[in-house]
């Protein structure tokens, strides 16, 4: 099942690239190799159309609910020094957990993020590093900070300042927020995307589900996921 996956994404990403035209003439020819393979693919590119404009969709987070729920940690895993309480998001080929940790030392909840090693190639793996190496880098009050990381097994994880909050225009909208409280809100997240930006950090992903406000309307970005260094844009 988990080459079949593996698969079925590495083709999903590729057919996301074609036109309408093309992506059929390739899902036709996919049909007559490997039949169960090319449904697959094809209900993943229509649950792609479903909700594209809303939100960036990938192969992992349109799978189907019982294959996710075996690619999922169970509440009460331990990771490293943290326990996982509950999944709270899948996206790319990571999934992501809220988490607490206390040992006598410290009582904390937070945020893990976390690729299962089945979906692991090398390309994935250095993508992942960037990510949390370029989290570590950073240290600003409305960016999400890095607490944690490490490997659970063969798979990479970081635990990341875990926001209770919601989506800057879901919160706006709840608290029936101003023009003058909109700009505030906008204000502390330019001066974040302006502090990665120094740091020559781009996230690359800027939109309202990855701009989350707590409850005590403090804005934090977050899922630095696609980021990229300036340096490396050409």
């Amino acid at each position: 099942m988990t080459s079949d996956l593996t698969r079925a994404q590495e083709l999903f990403d590729a057919l996301c690239q074609l036109s309408a035209h093309e992506r059929s003439r390739r899902l036709e020819e996919l049909r007559e190799e490997d039949d169960g393979l090319a449904t697959l693919v094809a209900g993943l590119l229509q649950s792609h159309d479903a909700v594209q404009g809303s939100t960036l969709a990938s192969a992992a987070n349109l799978l189907e609910p019982a294959i996710a729920e075996q690619l999922q940690l169970a509440p009460g895993t331990r990771v490293g020094n943290w326990q996982v309480d509950e999944c709270i998001g899948m996206g790319g080929m990571g999934t992501v957990y809220r988490v607490s940790r206390s040992d006598g030392t410290v009582e904390l909840t937070a945020a893990l993020k976390l690729i299962r090693a089945e979906l692991l190639d090398a390309g994935s793996r250095d993508r992942f590093l960037r990510e949390r190496q370029i989290l570590a880098s950073l240290d600003h009050p409305n960016i999400a900070r890095l607490i944690d990381a490490g490997d659970f097994g063969e798979s990479p994880y970081y635990v990341m300042e875990y926001v209770d909050g919601h989506s800057i225009s879901t919160y706006c909208d709840a608290v029936k927020a101003t023009i003058d409280h909109r700009l505030h809100l906008f204000r502390d997240v330019l001066r974040a995307v302006e502090y990665a930006h120094r740091h020559l950090v781009i996230h690359r992903d800027l939109k309202p589900d990855n701009l989350l406000v707590d409850d005590d309307g403090k804005p934090r970005v977050v899922d630095f996921g696609i980021a990229t260094l300036a340096t490396q844009v050409t």
